[in-house]
């Protein structure tokens, strides 16, 4: 099922673009990120969020780190899966985990997720045991980041039932082309991108993000690159970039995309910065969390 859906969206991307597009994995350090969820996965059992924050450790860190952890649970399959997302850190993240522990509590991991947010993670695993608990006492469970700097954590988030939703837009809407905007990404160039609007197949301006959004589920799509290179997506509410990229490409003229949720800032504005080499870079919004 992950795999059709990832297949989907890149054909809807193809399809918009006018370009043929080889859809890889989210990409972080280089490395692929196994088990990217699906939005239409993220619908699937129970859902619960956590809202990551320095000040919510036990004890309080000094991070300018934030995050945002979307848990969904099947308690017929006993499945949990999640999409985590976090900037803004002291340093790459080193693990990421569902601890056991009411607010303010320091408690015994119970679901160890399988990579670490680097700028983001998603997985599934199956756990008879927790799964049925953490869906029934939610507000019993956090999601813990941890670092290098701050091994027993960095920033957490008590879960509860989903006041948000996640949102698929009836097809993708182009919110970003560098091609028709301001031209290649450089590397070491910032830009900050608005996913309010964007275009849809027509060209016709339409809202893509509603004003309470808080993240956005976009292709992020590089062709015509230079060299090797990598760009990185992220808030715009934050003040520096993270560690590590969203996508990479390793030699000229490459087409790549990788579907990834990003958090936004209140103004549903994300940044890019380009390293090593210059690439044209497409936005396409296909759904949000609210």
């Amino acid at each position: 099922m992950r795999k059709r859906v990832v297949v989907a969206i890149g054909a809807a991307v193809a399809a918009l673009a006018g370009t043929a597009v080889a859809v890889v994995p989210g990409v972080a350090s280089g490395s692929a990120v196994k088990g990217q969820l699906s939005p239409q996965e993220l619908g699937q059992g129970k859902q619960l969020i956590a809202r990551l924050s320095a000040l919510s450790e036990t004890p309080p860190t000094a991070s300018a780190g934030t995050g945002v952890a979307v848990i969904s649970i099947d308690t017929t399959t006993n499945q949990i899966c999640w999409a985590l997302s976090a900037g803004g850190l002291t340093g790459p993240a080193t693990l990421s985990h569902i601890h056991k522990g009411a607010v303010g509590v320091p408690g015994p991991i119970v679901v160890p997720f399988s990579n670490a947010p680097n700028p983001t993670s998603s997985g599934c695993t199956t756990d008879a045991i927790n799964a049925p608990l953490i869906a029934a006492t939610p507000s019993d469970y956090y999601v813990n980041v941890h670092t290098a700097l701050n091994p027993t954590g960095e920033i957490r988030g008590q879960l509860g039932p989903a006041q948000v939703s996640t949102v698929l837009l009836p097809s993708p809407l182009r919110a970003y082309d560098s091609r028709t905007a301001d031209g290649k990404l450089q590397a070491g160039q910032t830009r900050t991108i608005g996913l309010a609007t964007g275009k849809d197949a027509a060209g016709t301006n339409q809202i893509a993000l509603p004003p309470n959004a808080t993240a956005a589920l976009v292709t992020l799509t590089i062709t015509q690159t230079e060299g090797a290179g990598f760009v990185k997506l992220y808030s715009a509410a934050l003040t520096s970039e993270p560690p590590t990229s969203s996508i990479n490409w390793g030699s000229p003229d490459q087409i790549l995309s990788v579907a990834t949720p990003v958090a936004v800032d209140d103004q549903g504005r994300v940044k890019i910065t380009g390293g090593v080499s210059a690439t044209n870079v497409i936005i396409d919004v296909v759904g949000y969390l609210i």
